[in-house]
């Protein structure tokens, strides 16, 4: 049977039609991402809110964190009817892109809280002895640790001036400083709190080991 030139035609404009409309279409990729593991950092002379540190110890814990929502888009054809999919118009024309697409925000990704925090006390030049203006924050780390109830790790990290050695010995002086401080001032139990090296093995800034953000005392709780 020979087909009609003008139904060659017709189908060739709507197929066309319907590429032309899909390209008009902003596209996206939904890729699961989650966000654990993160380390929230305080800053020099930023004393953090004991609840916020009891928080981040307990998120680890498992226990619920707020969702983040991430925004994806959705393409929904609207038709006279849901169930015959894409309608054509008399003159075999696509619809108009901007009346079949609509965007959606859905829930692609879970953000949970950091399993850990790390704050840049301040200790004296090559030696365990923390320093004066770092006692509030470790103040509000005792009171959320008291808050928190559970047993914490605390890791003493260097930046990568010095031997391999020498910065895995000071750093678990220090972390063990912070550990002494903590029972001392707070009385929180020596067998609650776990001590690391870890020296210059983990740092922070990736791309400068000398970078001072990866001097630092890190606490997370203990498994």
């Amino acid at each position: 049977m020979k087909i009609p030139s003008n139904y060659n035609i017709s189908f060739w404009k709507i197929t066309m039609n319907f590429i032309k409309l899909f390209s008009m279409l902003p596209l996206t990729v939904c890729i699961a991402t989650t966000y654990a593991g993160e380390v929230r950092s305080f800053k020099t002379g930023e004393i953090p809110d004991p609840s916020v540190i009891a928080r981040i110890l307990l998120g680890n814990k498992g226990t619920a964190t707020t969702p983040k929502k991430l925004k994806t888009r959705a393409i929904m054809m609207k038709t006279g009817r849901s169930d015959r999919g894409i309608e054509f118009n008399s003159q075999n024309q696509a619809p108009n892109a901007n009346t079949l697409a609509t965007e959606q925000s859905s829930t692609s990704a879970v953000e949970s809280e950091p399993s850990a925090f790390s704050l840049p006390i301040q200790f004296g030049f090559n030696s365990a002895r923390i320093l004066p203006e770092s006692v509030p924050q470790l103040n509000a780390v005792g009171a959320g640790i008291k808050q928190a109830g559970i047993s914490v790790v605390v890791e003493g990290h260097t930046d990568a001036a010095g031997s391999d050695t020498n910065n895995m010995r000071l750093s678990k002086k220090r972390a063990n400083a912070v550990k002494q401080f903590l029972v001392l001032k707070h009385q929180i139990s020596e067998v609650n709190l776990i001590v690391e090296g870890k020296g210059e093995t983990e740092p922070l800034d990736l791309s400068n080991p000398l970078s001072p953000e990866n001097r630092r005392v890190q606490f997370r709780a203990a498994e």
